[in-house]
């Protein structure tokens, strides 16, 4: 093919948009990346095991690690976020219970007070008056049961939903 001086031209001026097409895009890309990891978010712990639950009484679960409070929540984003948390049972997620334990009979067994929280910026939050009452059935005695609880964060500016889902094993008292 001959290359006339307007095809030379017109061949120049495509590589030179694709080089800066490419360029953009890779100096585009870190971007993104950053600031999806500045979405981040850490709970504790990991897991929530209650041993020799009673049946019929009304508990506080208190996390072992975190000081009078369920769960806690550390904040990697560098502004405020809203933290939700919500109880499901293990098959209304999807997923199996743990090996020697079955699914929660009832979500409702567990309550808490506030479904929300605000975190600050680079900071830490706590979901307390999460709250536990096994019904007294006889059928409940030494049953081992789980639930997950799911914190979630949705920021409707990035369109971007996070969330971390913690097992609850729930061992009832003899």
């Amino acid at each position: 093919m001959l290359l006339t001086k307007q095809n030379e031209a017109k061949a120049r001026m495509i590589r030179g948009l694709t080089i800066r097409a490419f360029a953009l895009w890779f100096s585009i890309v870190p971007i993104f990346t950053v600031n999806s990891f500045a979405e981040g978010f850490v709970v504790d712990p990991s897991v929530v095991k209650v041993s020799n639950m009673p049946l019929g009484t009304k508990y506080e679960m208190i996390s072992s690690t975190t000081t009078k409070t369920f769960l806690e929540v550390s904040s990697r984003s560098n502004e405020p976020v809203e933290y939700t948390v919500t109880f499901k049972t293990c098959s209304d997620y999807g997923m199996t219970p743990h090996y020697g334990y079955q699914d929660i009979p009832s979500i409702k067994w567990i309550k808490i007070k506030n479904k929300a929280i605000t975190v600050p910026a680079q900071s830490k939050g706590y979901f307390e008056g999460v709250f536990m009452r096994i019904p007294r059935r006889k059928e409940y005695n030494g049953k081992r049961y789980q639930a997950l609880a799911i914190v979630n964060n949705y920021s409707e500016r990035r369109n971007i939903n996070l969330e971390v889902v913690i097992p609850v094993l729930i061992e009832i008292k003899q």
